[in-house]
């Protein structure tokens, strides 16, 4: 029988980044896709030697500089193109949130902003709703409900890193470097609703037999490590 032993940690993942709640939802993870995320593994590939100088300084820490070493670059390189080819919906929802921001401070005669729907970048017709607010500025709100039954919600962006918690292994700041497969982690496909994931965590308590070990890693796929 197996134990997951209490040294191992998991960190939930969507696109290789550390899922925090803003990932999560379609429009949030957009925008932070393009203007974080893109951002800073493009300024690593174009100047690797300042981000790793500056992961050198205990001040910098938490800062917008990836802990990457020079044999990653083309790992953070190949990233940058997954996310252009198999994340442009998202690219293209979070210009038309910009676009959206454009056309809502156009709007400053106080009269009726129905018209403005159909002004609306394709890319959001259907999920946003306008209104004042109460100083009778325009604003809009996401109608999220929907943007989680679009083709904008990736699910399969999912994944799940294992690693072992030592005094050698140091996890960069969550926030600001993204999760690369290595020998010292396991990424499993696997999104954050999967009962799989559910077995895994409870063989703190209940062992798993090396059968249903066997079974359970079958149904999904396993990098690294």
């Amino acid at each position: 029988m197996y134990y997951l032993k209490e040294q191992v940690y998991f960190e939930p993942l969507f696109n290789n980044w550390y899922a925090w709640p803003y990932l999560l939802p379609p429009v949030q993870g957009a925008r932070h896709l393009v203007h974080t995320h893109t951002r800073i593994m493009k300024s690593f590939v174009n100047n690797a030697h300042l981000h790793i100088m500056a992961n050198q300084e205990p001040g910098m820490s938490g800062s917008d500089f990836l802990a990457c070493s020079e044999d990653q670059i083309e790992d953070i390189r190949a990233l940058i193109e997954f996310s252009k080819n198999e994340c442009s919906d998202l690219v293209a929802l979070s210009a038309a949130v910009s676009e959206l921001d454009e056309l809502i401070r156009a709007h400053k005669t106080g009269e009726s902003i129905e018209y403005l729907y159909e002004q609306l970048p394709d890319a959001l017709k259907g999920y946003i709703e306008l209104f004042f607010d109460m100083e009778h500025n325009p604003s809009y709100r996401l109608l999220e409900g929907l943007l989680y039954k679009s083709d904008y919600y990736k699910p399969q962006l999912q994944t799940v890193a294992f690693g072992l918690v030592s005094d050698t292994n140091q996890r960069p700041f969550v926030f600001s470097t993204p999760r690369l497969v290595d020998d010292a982690h396991i990424h499993i496909d696997l999104n954050f609703t999967s009962p799989i994931l559910d077995r895994i965590s409870k063989a703190r308590q209940h062992p798993l037999s090396a059968q249903e070990l066997d079974e359970l890693f079958a149904q999904c796929k396993c990098r690294g490590g």
